[in-house]
């Protein structure tokens, strides 16, 4: 449980971004040369409380295991165990008792691990910063911060909460955290428009983030809960986690089988009453019953089927964290997935270079060595860039560079194409360098080239562009008329909405910076135009077999990103997306629809650009309204809320720890296709859970309806609660594990998926539970009747009847192993532990004859040969039965 101090009330909502300086000041009442007084500050951290959330009490152990003894199940089962208790039958309510037990446990285990994404939130921005107070830089903690304090910040620096940025040199914030994107914002101090979106109001520094370079000043404007971290953290408190199928499903079950058992205890005293039948009777017969209906090995065997799933999965590359996510993911049909890093590599790498001879004549290419004027711009962006390798001595491809993501990239590109940093500087010594600033958009670089001074710069296309008057062209330099001028914005604008990150390169002959802070214009005067420099994040290159792959299995890929438009759908279009203008939606467009609006429209939407953590949760609602089970990747805080919402919240790795503890299966490896292969692993999963829940309510059918028929018909119990329950939990125990092992089905990633709210029982299934319950106990209840009529002793009859509801367990296992497949198309040595089992099963059998004590609790008698006989023949009947209806009801309906 999270409590968050209430400071959302008392704190200032307004456009921060679109103020002035002075407005700002006037607001807060602070002073942007001298910060606030100790006095003030003080004042203001009563009224506003810390800069952090507080943590409410972790939830006791002893509650969790008491919420796992509220299930119908376990209710009649303690039922059942509290009067066979009363009526001195104290083998058979141990037994219940330990059964009760064991479960608990097991749930409360399942459910115990707390998770820890709000102390990651906080973590996040409990540290130190420097601000400034009485006119001197002081460090303090950072709850203490309040509105109206400056911030100093540094590169390295975490935001401690939202701030208007004051003063910018060089000043770029890595925001991540809260758009997913890795591409650091360069930060500027002009007033921006009312209406500017959030994710472009590069005028804010947002608590959470982290300073990448540059130094600056923020005035704070909101802490704690009023930030725009702090309503993430709300979002993942107030969002609440939807139920498994699976957990639906048996909570369905179960609730069905409390009436029924209700409605089965009351037939039972009115025909004891009308028989006269004494109330010992008519008590042991109703905990019978309550014994048949409820399938004690099911939490157990469920358990562990989830749990090999996990470790499945986990060899594929995917840690599950919350075990129901194993069986949900067999379910998932929409895949909400993030681009940076999920789809993408997440870093920026050199994808074209185009110089004059490219746009004056698109026809004419040549590799980057080759051409001239291709390594002219490589060495240009090379030599304008600050940026510092800081193990040159390693391959190309494992450089440290210290330095923004496109110099890093250049320097790479650079390295590629032979182009050595260092010869290159030793050969054209720099004699003075200015850096990239937000309001300048350029870098520059002077060198003494063959006793000339060049001056060579990288910067925005349109910067550039709108000071050049000449043209680098082959070796040659040309004007640069009014027709070059409009193909160069050509080239520029149609790489840009290709999803292009574009930087241009050109140099001039220098006289010194002495005019380095002059207006652009006035600075680059005359200079020579050389061509673009493109940049991209690259596909992984498994996404595309990944996403194929999960087409033919029914599943919907989206994308939702907090990149450009162009970026997302160009990306979109390369892995096999439509993706179409009409089929891409922005944050804005997003914003003005609810929940229910947008959900008349995913459908047709392949790709949300520019979308806010709160949108993203919007998305998850909106498909979960339409009926699907939703699968959402992430790895930043700002994913954390929809991560939680969504049936199945999957974190990558390299992602935050807010993410990854609000996720239920975390990506070893930022690979889109360790997630479809982990769908692959799900459907195993609920396959063999299906497997498994017909066993399991095949047999409790045959046990009620052999118990019911012999109570309607006035004969008497042919089985006890302890024979229940041994058979179920001690002979079954094995099998019932033995589903776990099962291979995939040659046509598991063939299938649709089904539907949200489908019920894990299938109709199939329930035609399986009633041909094989009805088969098996009419079959035993007439077995039962005739050994009764001959005279043999009840308890002989008794013991033909426990063997023979063992016996019918182990043979129609073999016909389960498939509920698509006939018996001898399932390759009988595909799963070693299922032989193993029944051969472990047939054991147990025979211990519970050899060992008296075992004996005497079930009261069982030696069985003749002839009976023995009689056992295997009603094994046989079994399988031929699930195989006529496995036939009639599911092979035909899947061929037709």
């Amino acid at each position: 449980m999270i409590v968050w101090v209430d400071m959302v009330r008392t704190q200032e909502t307004r456009p921060w971004h679109a103020l002035e300086v002075t407005g700002l000041v006037s607001v807060l009442k602070s002073n942007t040369a001298q910060g606030l007084l100790d006095t003030e500050a003080a004042h203001r951290l009563e009224v506003y409380g810390q800069n952090r959330m507080q943590s409410g009490k972790k939830e006791h152990g002893l509650f969790i295991f008491l919420r796992q003894l509220k299930s119908p199940l376990v209710v009649i089962l303690a039922l059942a165990g509290v009067v066979s208790f009363t009526f001195g039958e104290l083998g058979d309510a141990t037994i219940v008792g330990i059964t009760i037990l064991v479960n608990a446990i097991v749930g409360m285990v399942q459910e115990g691990r707390a998770s820890k994404a709000f102390a990651r939130l906080q973590e996040r921005i409990t540290h130190k910063i420097i601000i400034l107070r009485n006119g001197v830089e002081k460090l303090i903690d950072a709850s203490s911060v309040v509105p109206g304090d400056v911030l100093l910040l540094r590169a390295g620096d975490y935001i401690p909460a939202d701030a208007r940025v004051l003063v910018a040199e060089g000043l770029r914030i890595n925001e991540s955290v809260l758009t997913g994107e890795w591409i650091a914002v360069d930060k500027s101090v002009h007033a921006l428009s009312e209406h500017t979106p959030l994710l472009e109001r590069v005028n804010m520094a947002w608590a959470g983030t982290l300073v990448e370079e540059g130094t600056g000043r923020a005035l704070v404007v909101n802490t704690g809960a009023a930030t725009e971290f702090g309503k993430i953290g709300q979002l993942v408190v107030e969002t609440q986690k939807t139920k498994t199928p699976l957990q639906q499903g048996v909570e369905r079950v179960a609730r069905l089988i409390g009436i029924f058992v209700a409605f089965v205890i009351v037939g039972v005293f009115i025909i004891g009453v009308v028989r006269g039948e004494a109330p010992r009777e008519m008590f042991l017969t109703a905990v019978a019953v309550a014994v048949a209906a409820v399938p004690e090995g099911l939490p157990i065997a469920v358990t562990v089927i989830l749990a090999l799933g996990m470790e499945r999965i986990l060899r594929r590359g995917g840690l599950v964290r919350h075990l129901m996510a194993t069986e949900t993911l067999g379910s998932t049909n929409i895949i909400l997935t993030d681009k940076t890093g999920t789809l993408t590599q997440a870093r920026m790498e050199v994808s074209e270079v185009v110089t004059g001879i490219h746009v004056l004549d698109p026809g004419e290419e040549g590799p980057v060595e080759g051409e001239e004027g291709n390594a002219l711009a490589l060495k240009i962006g090379v030599l304008t860039t600050d940026a510092i390798v800081e193990n040159p001595e390693a391959d190309v491809e494992a450089w440290v560079v210290r330095g923004s993501p496109a110099a890093k990239a250049l320097l790479v590109a650079g390295a590629r194409a032979g182009i050595n940093r260092p010869e290159l500087m030793a050969q054209y010594p720099r004699m003075d360098f200015l850096a990239f600033k937000p309001e300048r958009r350029f870098s520059a670089s002077l060198h003494k080239v063959d006793g000339a001074e060049i001056l060579y710069v990288t910067g925005a296309p349109e910067v550039l562009l709108d000071v050049a008057s000449k043209l680098y062209v082959n070796g040659k330099i040309q004007k640069l008329s009014p027709h070059k001028l409009e193909l160069l914005h050509q080239k520029y604008e149609s790489a840009s909405r290709a999803g292009a990150h574009v930087l241009a390169v050109g140099f001039k002959e220098g006289r010194g910076l002495e005019k380095k802070e002059a207006h652009p214009r006035a600075f680059l005067e005359d200079l020579v135009f050389v061509g673009f420099v493109g940049f991209h994040d690259p596909l992984r290159k498994d996404v595309p077999e990944a996403i194929a792959s999960s087409k033919q299995a029914g599943l919907r890929s989206v994308i939702v990103t907090g990149d450009h438009q162009m970026t997302a759908q160009k990306i979109a279009q390369e892995i096999g997306l439509v993706a179409t203008d009409d089929r891409v939606m922005d944050g804005a467009m997003l914003e003005s629809l609810s929940v229910e609006a947008l959900a008349a429209r995913v459908e047709g939407i392949d790709v949300y650009a520019r979308v806010l953590p709160h949108q993203k949760l919007k998305i998850v609602e909106a498909w979960q309204t339409r009926g699907m089970v939703v699968a959402m990747t992430g790895d930043g805080v700002n994913d954390a809320p929809a991560l939680k919402r969504a049936d199945v919240g999957v974190a990558l790795e390299s992602g935050t720890d807010v993410a990854k503890e609000a996720a239920d299966i975390v990506l070893l490896q930022d690979s889109f296709s360790i997630l479809v292969h982990a769908i692959e692993e799900g459907r195993v999963i609920l396959d063999n859970l299906r497997k498994l829940l017909t066993y399991l309510f095949a047999t409790g059918f045959t046990e009620i309806v052999l118990i019911g028929g012999a109570l309607v018909l006035g004969y008497p119990l042919p089985l006890f609660a302890a024979h229940i329950l041994w058979t179920n939990l001690v002979h079954e125990g094995l099998l019932n594990f033995a589903f776990a092992f099962e291979p995939k089905e040659a046509d598991v990633m063939r299938r649709r998926p089904d539907p949200r709210g489908a019920d894990i029982f299938t109709p199939e299934m329930w035609r399986i539970i009633l041909i094989v319950g009805g088969v098996t106990s009419l079959v035993l209840l007439g077995l039962f009747i005739s050994l009764y009529h001959q005279g043999y002793p009840l308890e002989l009859v008794r013991t033909m009847t426990f063997a023979g509801l063992a016996t019918s367990s182990l043979f129609f296992t073999f016909s389960l192993r498939s509920l698509r497949r006939p018996l001898w198309a399932i390759p009988a040595f595909s799963n070693v532990f299922f032989l193993i089992s029944i051969c472990m099963s047939i054991g147990i059998f025979a211990l519970a004859f050899a060992i008296p004590s075992i004996r005497a609790l079930l009261g069982l008698v030696a069985i003749p040969p002839l009976g023995l006989a009689l056992l295997v023949l009603l094994g046989i009947i079994n399988v031929l039965a699930i195989e006529l209806g496995k036939w009639f009801f599911v092979r035909r309906r899947l061929q037709a």
